[in-house]
Formats: structure tokens, sequence, C-alpha cells
């Protein structure tokens, strides 16, 4: 009752795969990361897609708070609060993704978003060499991720350099303008202005 088996096993569709995966290991590849897509993110890329979506909410979401405004408050109101409620769920998947990069569950961010200090992690922590649970590592960053990266910490330089410049002399022309009028408004002096009859 017993046949042999043929020489060409492929003839066959119902014999099991004879190739050797012992060697095959699924995490030595790596994966272009996107912004709007789930995967790992190193700390480059955290960074350089947070301040993409800062300067992007400032700016589209200033403009259309701006023009629904002139139509009525209302509708100003309710776009702040959906704009504030999506940026509050794209820091959360960005924040989940770079603890997945250090191979840490993404219940973290809960901790990383309320506890101080807890935040800098996703910041300063290094992401895992190879593969892990939650997938292959990412490709090396290219150049115009790591000058969005930089540009982070430029920008809060630039902006502290420009409000301590700006918010002095703001001061003294609110001082200055205070000033002339009360000149302007005391009975008896040089600039006080007569009273039309």
């Amino acid at each position: 009752f017993y046949q042999s088996e043929p020489e060409n096993t492929l003839s066959n569709p119902y014999n099991a795969p004879t190739a050797d995966l012992s060697q095959m290991n699924d995490n030595d590849g790596t994966y272009e990361p996107k912004v709007l897509s789930m995967g790992r993110i190193g700390r480059v890329r955290y960074l350089a897609y947070s301040l993409l979506a800062g300067v992007t909410l400032l700016l589209g979401g200033g403009l259309l708070v701006g023009l629904l405004s002139l139509i009525t408050p209302a509708l100003a109101i309710i776009a702040v609060v959906l704009l504030y409620i999506g940026a509050f769920v794209f820091n959360i998947i960005l924040m989940i993704r770079r603890l997945n990069d250090m191979g840490q569950p993404g219940w973290w961010s809960i901790a990383c978003m309320f506890i101080p200090f807890v935040a800098f992690w996703p910041i300063f922590g290094g992401g895992d060499e190879g593969g892990n649970d939650y997938g292959p590592p990412p490709c090396k960053n290219s150049t115009a991720v790591i000058i969005g990266a930089w540009m982070m910490p430029v920008m809060f330089i630039v902006i502290g350099i420009l409000a301590a410049v700006a918010v002095p002399k703001y001061a003294e022309y609110t001082q200055r303008a205070k000033q002339q009028s009360l000149e302007q408004n005391v009975p008896g002096s040089e600039s006080a202005q007569p009273e039309p009859q």
C-alpha cells in the first residue's frame, strides 16, 4: 500500500515546503516612515513631525479660525475645539510610534503627557537597533527630516531672542503713550488741548 514520493516534489501541490527558512529574519529590513501612517519612528523624525504639525496648526488653523470669526464667533470656537482635539490625537499617535521604536507599549504615552519630565523620554531615549515586537526599524533619516528636526531648537532660540527684544520695547512704548496721554489731559500744561467753545 505504500508508494514512494516522486522525485520531483514540486509537481505535488500537497507536499510541505522544503525551503530552509531558519536563516530568514523579518526584522533585518527597514521601512520608510510616513507622517500619516503607523510604524516606528526615531527621535529625529519625532521632532521633525512634531514641528511640522505645530507649524501647520499655527498657520493653517490660525487662518481658518480668523476667517470663521469674521462669519460668526461660534464657528471659530467650534473650529478651535476641533483643531485642538485633532492636534492632541496626532501628538498621541506620534508619541506611541516613538515609544514603539523604543520597544515600549503605547500606553506609556499617557505617562509622557501628564507626568513632568517623563515627556522628555521620547526625545532623549534611544530606539531599538533592530526589529522589535512593533516592527522593523525605520530607515536612515533624509536630509529634509534632519533639517526639520534642527529647526525646532532654532525656532525656540529665535522666538526667545525676539521676545527678549520686543517685550521691553513694547513696554517702553506703552509707558510713553500713557505719559503723553496724561500730559495732554492735564489742565494748564502746554500740550493741553483747549476745549471747544
